[in-house]
């Protein structure tokens, strides 16, 4: 897909170089786990000890990431030491430094992808008995969501805050220039440093990783931005299997309208070029209905460069399908 012009608000991303400061809290492991999980996201009281248990389960997996005097949070996701982060935390470097349970240890970078605002690392010494975080399906969320965010803000690791999903569907630009979409907006405190780290529901899922907030002077003002965990599971284990994710894209600047998505411009560089139309509306994809363009996202993720797609489409009176050959994601965006 290409990217939608958002409303002109200064969006600042959350993990500015913050000096390197890291502290060195001692973080207490769960017990081995291997694998990605999978949960629905889940209900659950909001009392003090439910956030007191959220923290004591999943803490010990969230770390503080330093990369050439930039520092942020990623977490544990895996049994094999692999570790998600932001893009814009890992910049081009190749190694990092990760700050796990106590101790500081190396972290090559297994890959980046800036459109959607993630890396995964790899621990270069294994993180023991750890136990990873968990994914919950960010479908599920709903306004009003209890959440919680652990990381290291100002490099102060294993902080806690909490709040609720504040908005769904959101769009936010990724550090090459794509839009974001289905973002999840919370009011849980987010600062630089927060970036990288887990959003989390009641249950201990990850729901989100923090990416940016939305400031006019540069500090947390209760609006900050979390890529769901459906992008995020999905692109992790294509990195982790290939060490790339491989995108593709449409070339399109889709506007959200109440029954697709609407075409504002068809990108000269994509691969619709001459045959899908401004002013065209998506209504599906290979069959699956379109409602958005965080809807339209999730049905391309299921694809790759060099899949041809049936593209449904509102044209005037008249609804067609269309054969569009999706080619890999540019490394800028339009």
């Amino acid at each position: 897909m290409g990217r939608r012009r958002t409303d002109a608000i200064r969006v600042v991303v959350v993990a500015a170089a913050v000096g390197g400061l890291v502290t060195a809290l001692a973080l207490i492991g769960l017990g081995a786990a291997a694998g990605v999980e999978l949960a629905r996201v889940g209900g659950g009281a909001t009392a003090a000890a439910d956030v007191r248990a959220i923290y004591r389960d999943a803490s010990p997996a969230v770390v503080a990431v330093s990369a050439d005097g930039r520092t942020g949070s990623g977490f544990l996701i895996d049994g094999d030491d692999h570790v998600v982060t932001n893009a814009h935390v890992v910049g081009d470097e190749d190694e990092v430094v990760v700050s796990l349970g106590g101790r500081r240890v190396g972290a090559h970078v297994r890959g980046v992808e800036p459109s959607v605002d993630l890396a995964v690392l790899e621990l270069d010494v294994p993180a023991g008995d750890v136990r990873p975080l968990a994914f919950a399906e960010s479908a599920g969320l709903r306004v009003g969501d209890p959440v919680v965010a652990i990381g290291a803000p100002f490099g102060l690791q294993g902080s806690l805050s909490s709040g609720i999903v504040s908005g769904l569907r959101r769009q936010i630009d990724s550090p090459n220039g794509f839009a974001i979409t289905g973002v999840i907006q919370t009011d849980a405190a987010l600062n630089p440093g927060n970036s990288g780290g887990p959003v989390l529901d009641l249950s201990g899922r990850v729901i989100g990783v923090a990416t940016q907030i939305a400031t006019e002077g540069g500090r947390n003002e209760g609006i900050g931005f979390a890529v769901p965990s459906d992008v995020v599971r999905r692109t992790a284990l294509a990195i982790i299997d290939t060490g790339r994710a491989g995108l593709p894209y449409l070339g399109i600047v889709g506007q959200d309208v109440p029954d697709g998505v609407r075409l504002e411009g068809v990108l000269s560089s994509g691969p619709a070029t001459g045959i899908l139309r401004r002013e065209d509306v998506i209504v599906s994809l290979d069959g699956a209905p379109v409602a958005s363009n965080a809807g339209l996202a999730a049905e391309l993720a299921g694809h790759g460069p060099g899949d041809v797609v049936e593209v449904g489409v509102r044209r005037g009176d008249r609804t067609i399908e269309l054969r569009v050959t999706l080619i890999p994601r540019p490394a800028e965006g339009p």
